[in-house]
């Protein structure tokens, strides 16, 4: 990972990398050297303020979300019996090969999630208890949550510039 400062004193940070960027302990950024492009038809959708912010909400912070759940089925594995060093390793395996069987696959999340339910299955009884747990309600939910914070820190930043100090948000 590359640094980019807080102070300003590095190249400057578009949209799109500060959107995978993390944060680095005196507020700057921790930008990953190589990001793969994303298609552009992604890049022109995101050509608005409003659409950087929920890019930001979804795609910025959605690392948060992911690891949050991964960590959650970490602690369960262990809770079964595995340790801590196997469950983490059967999750990594599985969310890598879930995510990129998805990538490759080209089908809809759904359809994918469909294959590998079996009526009856531990699938099926797994995603009972997610969907009465109204797991998709609280992503949800956090997502909104995200995106209206992400607003209020890019309202405050531009309150805090003057005209001319750094980059503008793209217009909405």
């Amino acid at each position: 990972m590359k640094w980019i400062s807080s102070r300003g004193q590095s190249p400057h940070v578009s949209f799109v990398d500060a959107l995978f960027a993390g944060t680095a302990p005196d507020g700057g950024l921790y930008v990953p050297e190589r990001i793969d492009p994303l298609p552009g038809e992604v890049i022109e959708s995101l050509r608005t303020a409003s659409l950087v912010d929920m890019a930001t909400a979804l795609s910025g912070t959605g690392p948060t979300y992911v690891f949050l759940l991964m960590e959650a089925l970490v602690d369960a594995g262990v809770h079964l019996g595995f340790s801590r060093r196997v469950a983490e390793e059967l999750v990594l395996r599985t969310v890598e090969g879930s995510a990129l069987f998805a990538r490759k696959s080209g089908r809809h999340l759904a359809e994918l999630r469909n294959m590998v339910t079996s009526p009856g299955g531990t699938s099926a009884a797994a995603l009972h208890e997610l969907e009465g747990g109204r797991l998709r309600t609280v992503l949800s939910e956090a997502v909104w949550a995200a995106f209206r914070r992400t607003v209020e820190l890019g309202d405050q930043l531009e309150a805090r510039l003057e005209p001319g100090d750094g980059p503008a948000r793209p217009s909405s």
